[in-house]
């Protein structure tokens, strides 16, 4: 007997593909194997930070849909969760971000259970020379603008321990380039009593030839321990992606954004002197 087939199509952000590949994960413990056409079931991980990425989802399961006909079909991700009164038919939509209740959906499906395959603990189909890594979930900041706090939650934030666990493990198998990821990466650690900076240290304190690079952080969160940080370990990337909304205080201040045109400018000249 031939084992089920999945495909999964990803849309959006680095922690969406962190999460697809934890996904995989699960399946492949079940017996799955991936394919790329004609597959037993297709999952479809949305995005709804944009009226664009969400007409892209559309576009994305329409074609999932003729490329695999007979398959299974779930919509899962940020649009249903936001939008799930928009969504189109699927064999299950799938608001949760615990994969749990797929998986086990899945198995009623298939008749399948967990098999004897070790896939470690690492996030499948990751980039060939980094890895991604999700230390975080969901934000507090609730942005005028933004869905995301509605789309993935509160702030929840990995342990320490867990962390380090993967890291090794990613190591292991070849790559020298852990990214970490998060919704609210600088947030990192407040609902743990811990934080960002003190999670660098510890994965620094591994003895051995590899670098961790930071996804976008805010501003406000590059503070002078970080950069002395970076400064003073060379395995610790100097590169940072900061992003920024708009250049008028007025428009900042509508946006709920954490800080004026005049810092931001100030910081960044700052960090470029270093």
């Amino acid at each position: 007997m031939s084992k089920p087939s999945y495909a999964i199509y990803t849309l959006g952000c680095k922690v969406n593909q962190y999460d697809s590949g934890r996904l995989a994960q699960l399946l492949e413990k079940r017996g799955f194997v991936a394919a790329e056409q004609g597959a037993d079931l297709v999952i479809v991980n949305t995005c709804a930070v944009t009226q664009i990425a969400i007409r892209k989802g559309r576009q994305i399961f329409n074609a999932a849909k003729q490329k695999n006909p007979g398959a299974k079909l779930v919509l899962a991700g940020c649009w249903p969760k936001v939008y799930g009164s928009q969504v189109i038919s699927a064999d299950l939509v799938y608001d949760s971000k615990d994969w749990s209740g797929l998986i086990k959906e899945v198995e009623h499906w298939f008749k399948s259970k967990p098999v004897n395959q070790d896939c470690g603990f690492l996030s499948l189909n990751q980039d060939r020379a980094r890895y991604f890594l999700k230390i975080q979930d969901g934000c507090n900041q609730f942005c005028s603008y933004c869905v995301i706090p509605y789309a993935r939650g509160l702030l929840r934030s990995r342990k320490e321990a867990e962390i380090i666990k993967e890291i090794r493990q990613a190591l292991k198998v070849g790559y020298r380039e852990i990214v970490l990821s998060g919704i609210h990466l600088g947030r990192y650690g407040q609902d743990l009593g811990s934080d960002l900076l003190s999670l660098l240290k510890k994965i620094l304190a591994i003895k051995k030839d590899f670098r961790i690079r930071l996804s976008s952080i805010e501003v406000n969160e590059v503070d002078d321990e970080l950069l002395s940080l970076m400064v003073k370990d060379r395995r610790l990337c100097r590169h940072l992606h900061i992003p920024l909304q708009s250049g008028s205080d007025r428009i900042l201040k509508l946006m709920n954004r954490p800080y004026t045109q005049k810092f931001f400018s100030q910081r960044i000249k700052t960090i470029k002197k270093l």
